[in-house]
């Protein structure tokens, strides 16, 4: 028999008496020479494990040394995610999902060991935890994430999520989407605010459509005053970090807006630009009070020392608000939904409306709204009605005048003479 050449391989027998199949795999991510073994209790067993060793190595597969658990190999994953420029709150909800979700269930396992029914047990027991499904699905997309890079870094030769599902639960949680405002509810709201940062804020959730962290995010110079327009380009969200110490540390960070779409251009209507042009007062009072201790980062929502206010304080207080007053909760995003609900009673068109709110594609906003509106569907068909109405007048007009019958009237009525 041959001598097989370096980095092919061997099969020996141990002191056990098992018939070992071994072969170098290269490298693991730390550097460290990995090297694959596999028992069996036959030589012609182990034969046949060294060529399918032969050819994962061929096609660029190679295992996870034993040591390499699945969170070490997680933990580069995170940290790929934030070299790749990726929006720091997309790393951060990421991070939130691998540590609270995933990393409980899969801390001990190694990578290599993770397949299809592993994922389907930790899928069920997150249900069995009353989890919700957005929450479950958001959970193993991050999963899925992580062993998508691992088949990239031809850690494994396939991902094991790509066949496991969320399943669905006998009961869904019902949705945190409150209904939109009425007018009258939104005028109030607008009402109780007057003279406050708070109504500004409000002003530009419900009249244009603004996302929270697009609101927090406006800085002056993204507002033109003599052509009285407002520019969406950027915005701001919290975004947290566990410390080597093991500590949270929260922060305001900015980001580009939500798509492409986001980032647009919006005309201020006369009650838009007087409300900005209340808080541009309020905050230059705010300044003079603060004399040199206040901080200048621009924003147009600031705290009285000029530093930025963090998007969940101002949720937290609009919250306050509600309660105050005994007002319905609605949560501050159902204010975009008002805001467009509202648009389109007032017979905005669907592309404008989709627009406005910088959605990436109109389908988005039909399917999202455009059901809260039934006269939309109802002025349609009565449209449709009203032309078939018409043309039946001039069509009877017109027989009357012939002296034709009408349709489906016998010979026992006759026209008058």
């Amino acid at each position: 028999m041959s001598k097989r050449l370096s980095g092919e391989g061997t099969i020996y027998q141990d002191a056990q008496g098992y018939w070992v199949a071994e072969m170098s795999m290269g490298r693991n991510l730390q550097g460290n020479r990995l090297r694959l073994k596999k028992k069996s209790k036959t030589k012609a067993q182990a034969q046949k494990n060294l060529r399918e060793m032969q050819y994962d190595k061929s096609v660029g597969f190679r295992k996870v040394s034993s040591d390499t658990q699945f969170m070490s190999f997680a933990e580069s994953w995170l940290d790929m995610k934030r070299e790749s420029h990726n929006r720091a709150t997309t790393v951060n909800n990421y991070e939130y999902l691998l540590r609270h979700y995933v990393a409980p269930y899969f801390t001990k396992s190694r990578i290599n060991n993770i397949d299809s029914e592993l994922v389907n047990k930790w899928l069920r027991a997150m249900l069995a935890q009353n989890l919700s499904v957005t929450t479950c699905r958001r959970a193993r997309q991050t999963l899925n994430s992580i062993l998508n890079y691992a088949v990239e870094q031809r850690l494994i030769s396939m991902n094991p999520c790509t066949s496991a599902r969320v399943p669905r639960p006998m009961h869904e949680k019902p949705s945190l989407v409150q209904e939109p405002l009425t007018l009258p509810e939104a005028q109030h709201l607008l009402d109780i605010t007057q003279g406050t940062y708070l109504n500004t804020v409000l002003t530009l959730a419900i009249l244009l459509g603004l996302r929270r962290g697009e609101i927090m995010g406006l800085k002056w110079h993204d507002i033109n005053w003599d052509a009285r327009t407002l520019r969406i380009q950027r915005t701001v969200s919290e975004g947290s970090r566990v410390l080597p110490d093991g500590t949270g540390l929260t922060r305001v960070v900015e980001n580009p807006p939500k798509t492409k779409s986001s980032n647009r251009t919006l005309k201020l209507a006369p009650a838009v630009h007087n409300a900005l042009k209340e808080q541009l007062l309020r905050q230059r009072q705010h300044k003079l009070s603060a004399g040199i201790s206040w901080q200048e980062d621009g924003y147009v929502f600031a705290t009285k020392a000029g530093g930025v206010i963090y998007p969940t304080n101002m949720a937290k207080q609009f919250t306050k608000l509600l309660k105050k007053h005994n007002l319905r909760h609605i949560r501050f995003h159902d204010l975009r939904h008002t805001s467009a609900v509202l648009m389109l009673v007032a017979q905005a068109r669907l592309e404008e409306v989709s627009q406005a709110l910088g959605h990436s594609s109109i389908q988005i906003t039909k399917d999202t709204y455009a059901p809260y509106v039934q006269n939309l569907s109802d002025s349609a068909t009565d449209s449709v009605a009203d032309l078939f109405l018409g043309s039946e007048i001039i069509r009877e007009t017109n027989r009357t005048a012939t002296g034709d019958l009408p349709y489906g009237v016998t010979d026992y009525w006759k026209p008058e003479r």
